[in-house]
């Protein structure tokens, strides 16, 4: 009996240890998160006027999509905002 226990525990955590590598949970970027992170890498070739109107085309777009906020690219379209201005122009 013991033995079987130690053998059912070993799968276990050889199945766990397996799953811990990779997310359980993947989200794909909606396309115009992409097109915006790919926009934020260019921000410093930018006048300030043209990221002003970026940084207020990215807060259109996540308050008419809310869940934009939970998109993978998010959090880096943010902080390339950031770099670029020095300001958090997402705090809420």
């Amino acid at each position: 009996m013991k033995k079987l226990l130690l053998i059912v525990a070993a799968v276990l955590l050889l199945g766990l240890a397996y799953y811990g590598e990779k997310p359980l949970l993947t989200q794909n970027s909606l396309p115009e998160m992409e097109a915006f992170y790919n926009e934020s890498l260019h921000l410093d070739q930018m006048s300030a006027d043209s990221v002003e109107n970026y940084i207020i085309k990215v807060k259109g777009f996540t308050i008419n999509k809310p869940n934009a906020k939970y998109d993978p690219l998010y959090s880096d379209i943010k902080e390339n905002i950031k770099k670029k201005t020095n300001k958090d122009y997402f705090i809420y």
